[in-house]
């Protein structure tokens, strides 16, 4: 992703690719999440480690009846606007049009 390869620290892009990995067996934080799209996924903006300017963006497919729901990653993005970007960047990945969203 092009997001991930404009952060400037080394530090940070492990940061992100440990998440990836940590995603695969965990959820994220609570405080972490921004909302629930289209009635069926959870958007998140996560903290990269060691990362204060910075967050990941990410949406689970909780309803997809699979024991590890499946998460996309939708890039990074600067922790002022995380939420919006995570929420803009999920609907494009996933193909909605006009989803709902709720807080």
């Amino acid at each position: 992703m092009d997001s991930i390869r404009s952060l400037k620290r080394r530090e940070d892009k492990l940061g992100v690719l440990m998440l990836e990995e940590e995603l695969k067996t965990n959820d994220p934080d609570a405080d972490e999440r921004c909302g629930l799209l289209a009635d069926r996924y959870e958007v998140f903006a996560i903290r990269i480690p060691g990362c204060t300017t910075h967050r990941l963006a990410a949406s689970i497919d909780f309803k997809s009846g699979q024991p590890a729901p499946p998460v996309m990653l939708h890039g990074v993005f600067r922790a002022q606007s995380a939420c919006v970007q995570a929420r803009r960047h999920a609907e494009q990945h996933r193909d909605l049009i006009n989803p709902t969203w709720e807080t």
